[in-house]
C-alpha cells in the first residue's frame, strides 16, 4: 500500500503524518484531539494569569499603603519620641528612650522612603531599557520590577526572571536575534542594572541605615513571606534592624558599656541623598502652600524647645 506524507502546519512548525494515498485526513477528529490538548493548557494559563493579576493588585495596594504610612509616621516621630521620653521616667533612661526612638525613626524612614524612591527609579529605568531593546510589555515589566523593589534581595530576582521569560517567548525582535540570544541580552542588561543599583543607588539613597548582612536580609525576607505574605517580606528587613538595635542596647547595658558607642549625627552633618530629596520636596510643597516647611526632622523640632 502506498503512503503519502500529509504535512500539518501549526504556526511555524510542520508535522508530517503518513497516510494511505487514497485516504483523506479527518480534520474534525484532528481538531478535536488538538483541542483536547490545548484546553487544559489554556485553563492553566488563565488561572495563573488571574493569580498574577491578584498578586500585582495586592502588591500595589501595599505599596500605596506603605508610602502614606511612611509620610505620616515620619512627621509624627518627634512627638511620639517626646511621649516615650515622658513615660521612661527612671533615672538615666529618659535620654536612652528618646535616642532609641530617634534611631528607630532613622531606620524606618531610610528604608521606607529609600525603597519608594528606588522603586520609582527602577520602574522608569527598566521600562525605558526594555522598551529600547524591543521587549514586549516593557511598561508592565517595569512596573513589576518597581513594585518588587520593596522585597529585598528576592524582589529584583523575580523582576529579572519575569523579563527573561517574556523575552524568551517573544516571537521576534527588531535586533534579529534568536530566542536564546535575545534572552541572554535581556538577562545581561538586567544583571548590569542590579549591579549599578546595589553599588551606586542603594548606598546613596538608603545608606547604611539597616546595617544588616545581605544573607540576613534574604533569610528574613523568606521567613517574613512565609509568616506574613507580601507584607512580611517587605517589612522583614526594618523589623530585623529594629530588633538588632534593641538587642545591642540591652547587651551593652548588661555589661555596663556605652549603649550608644557611635555618636549621633549633629545638625550640621551632611544629610543623605534620600534626606536631601525629601527636604527639598517638603520645602517646595511649603512654598506652594505659603506655609512653614516641615521636613520631619526630629533634631530640628527638638532644638526649638
Amino acid at each position: 500500500m502506498a503512503f503519502a506524507l500529509e504535512p500539518i502546519m501549526i504556526g511555524s512548525f510542520s508535522l508530517q503524518i503518513p497516510l494511505p494515498a487514497t485516504q483523506e485526513i479527518d480534520w474534525g477528529a484532528v481538531s478535536q484531539q488538538i483541542l483536547g490538548y490545548i484546553n487544559p493548557i489554556i485553563s492553566s494559563v488563565g488561572s495563573s494569569l488571574g493569580q498574577i493579576a491578584i498578586m500585582a493588585i495586592e502588591t500595589l495596594g501595599w505599596f500605596i499603603f506603605i508610602i502614606f504610612t511612611a509620610i505620616y509616621v515620619s512627621n509624627d516621630i518627634p512627638r511620639m519620641g517626646s511621649l516615650i521620653g515622658d513615660v521612661a521616667t527612671l533615672p538615666g533612661y529618659r535620654e536612652d528612650a528618646e535616642r532609641l526612638w530617634r534611631d528607630f525613626g532613622r531606620i524606618w524612614n531610610a528604608y521606607l522612603r529609600g525603597q519608594a524612591i528606588l522603586g520609582i527609579i527602577i520602574f522608569v529605568v527598566v521600562a525605558a531599557v526594555l522598551g529600547a531593546l524591543g521587549v514586549q510589555n516593557a511598561l508592565v515589566l517595569g512596573l513589576i520590577s518597581g513594585l518588587l523593589e520593596f522585597i529585598p534581595m528576592v524582589g529584583p530576582i523575580i523582576g529579572t526572571g519575569a523579563a527573561v521569560v517574556v523575552a524568551f517567548f517573544q516571537p521576534e525582535n527588531y535586533l534579529g536575534l534568536g530566542p536564546v540570544q535575545f534572552t541572554l541580552v535581556v538577562l545581561a542588561v538586567m544583571l548590569v542594572g542590579q549591579q549599578v543599583e546595589n553599588s551606586v543607588l542603594v548606598p546613596r539613597i538608603v545608606g547604611d541605615a539597616l546595617d544588616l548582612h545581605p544573607i540576613l536580609v534574604l533569610v528574613g525576607a523568606i521567613m517574613g513571606s512565609s509568616l506574613g505574605g507580601i507584607l512580611g517580606a517587605i517589612l522583614a528587613a526594618p523589623v530585623i534592624a529594629s530588633i538588632k538595635l534593641v538587642g545591642t542596647y540591652a547587651w551593652r547595658k548588661m555589661f555596663d558599656l556605652d549603649p550608644f558607642p557611635m555618636p549621633e549625627e549633629e545638625d550640621g552633618d551632611k544629610p543623605s541623598f534620600m534626606e536631601s530629596m525629601w527636604e527639598q520636596w517638603q520645602l517646595r510643597r511649603a512654598r506652594m502652600r505659603g506655609g512653614k516647611p516641615n521636613t520631619g526632622s526630629p533634631k530640628s523640632k527638638g532644638g526649638s524647645d
